[in-house]
């Protein structure tokens, strides 16, 4: 006997009879009604398996031998989930909660439980059981493997009687493949579990499942460079390429949101970076690179029987790792498109002095240290300076340092680290957001810093840091090493922002005219340039000079051509305190992905990248105004 939803005792024969009348279309007689998929299920234990829900045998429970067998095909995702599983049942063991891995099977191959590992042996919880549906009827692993998307079976949804007291939250496994290779379960026989508990375990559950899902796509990808599309609650969208920019593998939640398959990816697709250089190739990619801000997503073009993945030029990528236990060679360096150092001065005094000793620094191989605000233009002067001191065909390396960041294994990121200094010899390595770079790989950075950047190196790297985070932030040992800092801070000079530019104007009109040749600025539109604050700096500039020239006369370009939010003074009175220009970006994309979205909070969080908490997080820091969500500040 195990009780009802509601905690209720039901016996055998009511639980069964509930059962037979639900899947025959009867009225219910026993606890609440429910969900078609349980009812589905149900009918498919009856009919099919010829199952009886008031079977009382335990669960099966493989031998060694069987288990070993079954464990050998999964190897490297249990060695790549193991601290997963750990670190998710340190979240949901207190609430009793147990931990089951299985494959596609349904056969347990691994667990994290309580120390009594004796009484959930006795319920099929443990390593070794077989909770396929055939097996044990409606479950929450059987389910979860026959729809292939999170489920929760709670209490009396459960086919057999003996398992009427058990909840089971359970998220699929994808492997790199785009194939199902197994589940994630957490199950309790708490009573006190309701629907919230319920909602965080599912939610819970399905982060760790994409948790090993993105482990295991860049371990089976590790020779290959990973592009992340974005993620979600269910996942992260993970593509792969070699280095002839070809794809050779695309996860799952990758191959839902482009439209691919298997067919296509055998067939071949060709990578294109949404921004590049000039010629007919270069136009086609801007052509298609328009197409894909304005939507937002990397779409699949096929043009003369071949198919092209477009990537936006600002998604984060991983480079390779390590390939049969050596090094890969073939690494992409960045594309150098430098301006020189006295055109992005400009008529900015202070600029015009920082260059001089920029130059004497470059020249004696001093590591070079860029503060600035986010888009004022710091990979731009890092370009600008190797293209200054290195020769054309010296690469230019850089590192996106809040990549590093992303969940990765301290020993990859430092392969990965290694891989860029080694790839950048003789030429240049730019260490992008240097600020956000992890403690674990900051000590592994000092040593290779001696190697390539000290006196004596056969191939020695300039090495130019950039960062938005003030000097307080380096200069604090609990958050970033000195001896590191040290070695970085050769010479450091400050970005000033748009805003604080002397000559916004002349910019402006520079900008103007790489953008659009032969369109002018009208009086009024030159002047709301002007006066505007500009808080994603050039990179803002740019891109509404770019959408105002894509939309706009033929001639000259009106104020209306240009999207600009309005003034400070105009805004609200509640409107949230002033933002630094971090924040103050931060707040423009996410108002404008939700109002693109309607305010669906899961398609905003997952074009977003982010999770919905933390975007319910944002809308009430920003005090966004969301449709139907009241303002709790």
């Amino acid at each position: 006997m195990g009780p009802d939803e509601e905690g209720r005792p039901v016996s055998a024969a009511s639980h069964a009879e509930h059962i037979f009348a639900v899947s025959c279309g009867a009225a219910s007689i026993g606890p609440s009604p429910v969900g078609s998929s349980i009812v589905a299920s149900w009918r498919r234990c009856l009919e099919h398996y010829k199952l009886d829900p008031e079977r009382q045998s335990d669960t099966r429970i493989l031998s060694r031998g069987e288990l070993r067998g079954a464990r050998e095909k999964l190897d490297d995702l249990l060695a790549l989930s193991d601290p997963i599983l750990s670190e998710l049942y340190g979240q949901v063991g207190g609430l009793g909660y147990v931990v089951l891995l299985t494959d596609r099977e349904g056969i347990t191959l691994n667990a994290r439980t309580q120390e009594d590992v004796r009484s959930y042996q006795k319920w099929g919880l443990w390593t070794g059981s077989v909770w396929s549906e055939d097996f044990e009827g409606t479950n929450g692993v059987g389910l979860c493997l026959a729809e292939q998307r999170p489920v929760t079976v709670h209490r009396g949804e459960h086919f057999r009687t003996r398992h009427a007291s058990l909840t089971c939250t359970v998220a699929p496994l994808f492997g790199p493949d785009g194939e199902m290779i197994g589940s994630l379960d957490i199950s309790a026989f708490n009573p006190e579990i309701d629907t919230r508990i319920v909602t965080f375990a599912q939610n819970t559950t399905t982060l760790a499942a994409g948790w090993i899902e993105a482990a295991a796509f860049r371990r089976a990808y590790r020779d290959c460079w990973i592009v992340s599309l974005g993620e979600s609650i269910a996942g992260k969208a993970l593509l792969a390429f070699d280095g002839d920019r070809r794809l050779v593998g695309a996860s799952r939640l990758a191959r839902l949101q482009l439209g691919l398959d298997e067919m296509t990816l055998r067939q071949g697709v060709e990578v294109l970076q949404g921004e590049t250089g000039g010629g007919q190739r270069g136009g086609f990619q801007r052509n298609i690179a328009s197409r894909d801000r304005a939507s937002d997503e990397a779409p699949l073009v096929r043009a003369g029987g071949r198919t092209f993945l477009v990537l936006g030029a600002s998604l984060p990528f991983l480079p390779p790792l390590v390939a049969g236990g050596r090094r890969r060679a073939a690494a992409r360096p960045a594309p150098v498109n430098s301006l020189p150092l006295d055109f992005l001065a400009g008529e900015e005094s202070s600029l015009h002095a920082a260059v001089r000793r920029i130059r004497a620094a470059a020249a004696m191989q001093m590591p070079l240290l860029i503060h600035g605000e986010t888009g004022s233009g710091k990979e731009i002067w890092a370009r600008a300076i190797h293209a200054e001191n290195a020769a054309s065909h010296h690469p230019f390396i850089r590192f996106d340092c809040r990549m590093a960041g992303g969940g990765s294994q301290p020993s990859d990121l430092c392969d990965a680290l290694e891989a860029a200094f080694e790839q950048a010899a003789c030429g240049t390595l730019f260490l992008d957001e240097i600020a956000e770079l992890p403690l674990a790989l900051q000590s592994m950075a000092v040593p290779l810093l001696d190697r390539w950047n000290g006196a004596g190196s056969s191939s020695p790297v300039r090495v130019i840091s950039a960062t938005l985070q003030p000097r307080a932030a380096l200069a604090d040992p609990q958050r970033f090493r000195a001896d590191l800092y040290h070695r970085l801070n050769g010479f450091s000079f400050d970005l000033p922002g748009l805003r604080e530019r002397q000559d916004k104007e002349a910019i402006i009109d520079r900008l103007c005219n790489e953008i659009a040749p032969g369109r002018s600025l009208s009086h009024e539109a030159r002047a709301a340039l002007a006066a505007y604050d500009w808080p994603g700096n050039w990179r803002q500039l740019r891109q509404v000079l770019e959408l105002a020239a894509a939309g706009g006369g033929a001639s000259r370009l009106e104020r209306s051509d240009f999207d600009l939010p309005p003034p400070p003074h105009q805004e609200q009175q509640n409107a949230p305190p002033r933002l630094d220009a971090l924040e103050a970006t931060e707040r423009e994309i996410i108002m404008r992905q939700l109002v693109r979205e309607h305010f669906d909070i899961v398609k905003a969080a997952a074009h977003l990248g982010m999770s919905r908490a933390t975007l319910y997080r944002r809308i009430k820091q920003y005090r966004l105004a969301v449709p139907g969500r009241p303002d709790r500040s």
